[in-house]
């Protein structure tokens, strides 16, 4: 066997040696091929992520609701988004998008015509990632005026939030408008959505409630406002839970990368986003604790992380985590007393 071991075996290897070929770095243009394909991964889990917030909206409302209306608000919530798909396809994204008029509004790119890269990524991938922003901000308004709103007149509310109000308002921060054109500092800015998302659907749903008018046996007649409590606090912590978890797809994701710098980034924007959220629930909790109820509140602590994580939205990548802690901490102390001004103004 002894020719096997200096025959055979070394002659088997200078053969591999001789016919195997030199392995070089890729090419410039499979290197940004490749980044680009990462990327756009990257931003459809993202928005993957977003779009399981929509179930989080529906299970957060249905279990803060009476029983008799489970049905009612997560109907509301499924044809939100099936309203935003294509009002947001035909139209939505155009305005938002489209070659601004004056500032105002876009206006060009209907029916998603064009096809180029938006920010490096796929057209596709990009619409999808706005697309589910706005049906967070029409699922946002559906809460605000539960229990009190005939179905078919929130077609029409639904439809026109996703199609006109939301792409209008978006265009001018996030479109190229007229804010992101201030000519003060670097224009608005807004990095995932706290004015743009969550800011145009609670103004929506403010107007709303203020126009329905407050629920049947809300107020006694003395004016003094009366608890209608929800019929399952279970749904409404899940529903909390799943939102938390649709944020780290929302708010990093918005980066709209994942590459070289990126990278810190998103990992910058996800413990901020997190951080703020455990702030403004335990902040939430101590101070109705302390001042208000007497003792811990589940339902205001889910209100607090809610808080904290809309707070946080807009300045995400730009704070440190020690910032993100007081935002937090702020936006858990405004979502107690806000809620009592509220109901000192009559509003439900």
């Amino acid at each position: 066997m002894k020719w096997l071991r200096w025959v055979v075996i070394p002659a088997a290897i200078a053969a591999l040696l001789i016919t195997s070929k030199p392995v070089y770095a890729q090419s410039s243009d499979a290197i940004v091929d490749l980044t680009r394909g990462l990327n756009t991964v990257w931003v459809l889990v993202a928005a993957f992520l977003v779009f399981w917030m929509q179930a989080g909206f529906a299970l957060v409302e249905a279990g803060l609701t009476r029983a008799k209306n489970t049905t009612n608000i997560l109907f509301k919530n499924l044809i939100d988004f099936i309203f935003a798909t294509l009002a947001f396809w035909a139209v939505g994204y155009a305005f938002m998008f489209g070659s601004s008029a004056g500032g105002w509004i876009g206006a060009s790119g209907f029916l998603l015509t064009g096809g180029e890269d938006v920010a490096g990524l796929p057209l596709m991938a990009f619409w999808f990632f706005q697309l589910v922003f706005a049906g967070t901000a029409a699922t946002i308004v559906s809460g605000s005026m539960s229990e009190r709103t005939q179905f078919k007149s929130y077609l029409v509310y639904s439809f026109f939030i996703t199609a006109i109000i939301y792409p209008i308002s978006g265009h001018w921060i996030w479109g190229g408008g007229w804010l992101a054109a201030l000519p003060f500092g670097a224009g608005f800015k807004d990095f995932a959505g706290s004015t743009v998302v969550h800011s145009v659907g609670g103004w929506l749903g403010l107007m709303g409630a203020l126009a329905l008018g407050p629920r049947i046996g809300k107020f006694t007649k003395e004016g003094k406002p009366r608890l209608i409590p929800g019929h399952s606090i279970t749904l409404a912590v899940l529903g909390v839970f799943i939102l938390w978890l649709g944020w780290f797809g929302f708010n990093p994701g918005s980066q709209l990368a994942a590459d070289g710098i990126n990278a810190d980034i998103i990992s910058l924007v996800a413990v901020n986003t997190n951080i703020a959220a455990a702030a403004g629930g335990l902040v939430a909790m101590i101070v109705s604790w302390l001042f208000i109820t007497k003792k811990p509140d589940l339902s205001v602590t889910l209100n607090g992380v809610l808080a904290g994580l809309v707070a946080i939205t807009a300045p995400c990548a730009f704070v440190t985590p020690v910032y993100s802690i007081v935002i937090g901490a702020v936006a858990g102390v405004v979502v107690v007393y806000g809620a009592i001004l509220l109901e000192k103004l009559k509003i439900d």
